[in-house]
């Protein structure tokens, strides 16, 4: 039955925001850890500007707009992580990894 595990099971959101109450996850290994799927869902970062982002985790918003330009996603200063997501069919976590450098 979707949304009960026996007891002891690992919980975390069926949604994928990362927290441990309202939905079975599978664990690695008897033992390990519960996988919680990577997500910035709920943390506000889909609502902030790309200037804002740069501003806050110490971006150069040259560098930030110049990253997204070179993986063919164009986007202005005062444009929200979320509205550059959903115009390129991707997740704001995928746009944030642009700008962090990690694609």
């Amino acid at each position: 039955m979707r949304g009960i595990s026996p007891p002891g099971t690992p919980y975390a959101c069926a949604g994928g925001c990362g927290t441990i109450r309202h939905g079975p996850v599978a664990a690695k290994a008897e033992g390990a850890e519960p996988v919680i799927p990577k997500t910035i869902e709920g943390t506000g970062l889909g609502r902030k500007t790309l200037e804002a982002i740069s501003a806050e985790k110490g971006f150069s918003l040259d560098e930030v707009i110049s990253r997204l330009r070179q993986n063919r996603i164009e986007a202005e200063p005062a444009d929200r992580l979320k509205d550059i997501a959903n115009k390129d069919n991707r997740a704001p976590i995928d746009i944030f990894g642009i700008i962090e450098g990690r694609e």
